[in-house]
């Protein structure tokens, strides 16, 4: 008896073991598809003063003679915002969204809402 117990113990450990081997794998391979799929670079589009928007959620303002800034494409709704913006030449010389009061009033929202 005892000898069937211990062989029950030691299939329920091999299943186990199993289990968490192929779920670690599962997860491996996801972040795989992840890397390839979503960090790709993303299309430009909307040109002012050479600057660009891209991003999978349209939240890079670039310039236009840049290679695409890989994006994560993770979705956060304060990306709603930029909406409102205009990306454009800044003072600096620099691409960037030029942040308008309904903006600033937006990116507010969300940030009380995080708390």
């Amino acid at each position: 008896m005892a000898k069937n117990k211990q062989e029950r113990k030691d299939a329920i450990e091999i299943t186990r073991i199993i289990f968490l081997s192929s779920t670690v794998l599962i997860f491996i391979f996801s972040i795989i598809i992840a890397s390839l799929t979503k960090l790709a670079p993303e299309k430009k589009s909307k040109s002012e003063n050479g600057c660009v928007i891209s991003g999978c959620n349209n939240e890079i303002c670039q310039d236009e003679d840049e290679k695409p800034v890989p994006s994560v494409c993770i979705y956060k709704p304060e990306y709603e915002c930029y909406k409102l913006t205009t990306c454009k030449r800044q003072k600096d010389g620099k691409c960037g969204f030029t942040e308008t009061e309904e903006f600033k009033d937006c990116l507010k929202k969300y940030k009380e809402n995080e708390k």
